[in-house]
């Protein structure tokens, strides 16, 4: 995730919107889009109010494939004891999360119960 939403250039804006991620700031995917033809202004710059912004959807279907890539920021794999690391892959579905969300906002969500229940900020744990 790296915490991204609909940035404007490759790079995180907010790596504390739904985690402490620590993650490279360009690494991660954008939420999906749906505009007709693209979410560009005329000087093709990313524009998060064009009608169909963040409103894509991915869809998954059984047997298919889904490729995941990522780039270590610090060295990862290598027999240097100092450069060991293990990566963890977490996935889940709305049907087994209620409230998941992407949000609309790269704000963090606040810490409190009207946070929890705010649309604009995205969500992929419950508040407890």
């Amino acid at each position: 995730s790296n915490n991204k939403l609909n940035e404007v250039s490759n790079s995180v804006r907010n790596r504390m919107r739904l985690f402490d991620s620590r993650n490279h700031p360009s690494g991660g995917y954008q939420v999906g889009d749906n505009c007709n033809p693209t979410c560009s202004d005329a000087n093709g710059t990313y524009d998060s109010t064009m009608p169909g912004a963040g409103q894509g959807q991915m869809y998954f279907y059984e047997g298919s494939i889904l490729d995941i890539e990522w780039a270590t920021q610090h060295g990862c794999g290598s027999a240097n004891d100092n450069v060991r690391c293990t990566m963890v892959l977490q996935y889940m579905c709305e049907d087994s999360a209620p409230g998941l969300r992407d949000g609309t906002s790269t704000d963090r969500i606040p810490d409190t119960t009207a946070g929890a229940t705010d649309s604009q900020y995205g969500m992929h744990e419950p508040l407890q």
